[in-house]
């Protein structure tokens, strides 16, 4: 939608974020559909298995293909994940977490009308819920910001993937 601030009118922000799963495989096409159709502003990716390799080509591909720059944090013990923006918005001061997570995060502060925004994309530990809950202190501690827009997004693993959580997600308003 648009909104008016200080006389001028803004349009609101898209901001999306993705787990494509171990890298996309034959799917990949099919989600490059999806987002091309949806057009986020900020797209924070996960689980971007060989991306990073032959310096980047396919984190590059698929950035050119959507139309976004991008900046592709590796991973140490994972899967690389990435931020991503659409001109005119544009990424800066970015940077990467490898060795606090499980996989990684990609951080990029992006200027905005409202002020500069920073975007992190992580994927937590997916197989411990100490692990995770650790790694979510720590990205909270190091980011927060009362003075500074920011917004953590990924796959944050809420919910172990070995139990059916059925009855608890029915439960939800």
């Amino acid at each position: 939608g648009r909104h008016r601030a200080g006389g001028r009118i803004r349009r609101a922000m898209k901001v999306m974020t993705w787990n494509i799963k171990t890298g996309g495989g034959t799917r990949l096409a099919a989600i490059l559909a999806v987002l091309g159709q949806a057009r986020p502003d900020l797209l924070a990716l996960q689980e971007l298995r060989h991306f990073d390799r032959q310096d980047g080509r396919r984190m590059r591909e698929v950035a050119e293909a959507l139309g976004m720059t991008a900046h592709l944090a590796p991973s140490a013990f994972g899967q690389p994940v990435a931020v991503l923006a659409r001109p005119p918005l544009v990424l800066t001061r970015t940077g990467s977490v490898r060795w606090r997570l499980h996989h990684a995060a990609a951080t990029a502060v992006v200027p905005t009308a409202a002020g500069p925004l920073r975007l992190v994309s992580t994927h937590l530990n997916p197989f411990s819920p100490y692990r995770r809950m650790r790694e979510a202190r720590w990205l909270a501690a190091r980011y927060a910001s009362r003075r500074k827009l920011v917004l953590l997004a990924g796959d944050l693993n809420a919910l172990d993937p070995g139990t059916d959580h059925t009855a608890e997600l029915a439960a939800l308003g």
